[in-house]
């Protein structure tokens, strides 16, 4: 994405804080900067004919990793579960 077209998607999102950012070419400088300096989250990507900088957002390290084991964590086994009931019925008798 180019600086442009991140303007123009936050100013669709948000049609009446135009003014509150200082117009368009001001969130447009911002943006810019934003991009150029955050190299661990986007890229600029070589694009043949591109009159702007094109960036591309850098997956999240870890990410996918961390939801795995949330959900193998989460997740009972079957096994684990009758197990906790025969030892609820034990108890209780």
């Amino acid at each position: 994405m180019t600086a442009d077209q991140v303007c123009d998607q936050i100013l669709e999102s948000y049609p009446k804080s135009e003014h509150e950012l200082g117009g368009k070419d001001h969130l447009r400088t911002f943006v810019t900067a934003y991009l150029q300096e955050d190299t661990g989250a986007f890229e600029r990507m070589e694009e043949a004919g591109a009159s702007a900088p094109v960036y591309k957002m850098k997956p999240v390290a870890g990410a996918s990793d961390a939801k795995k084991s949330v959900s193998a964590i989460s997740a009972p086994k079957v096994e684990e579960t009758g197990e906790a009931a025969l030892k609820k019925q034990k108890i209780a008798a």
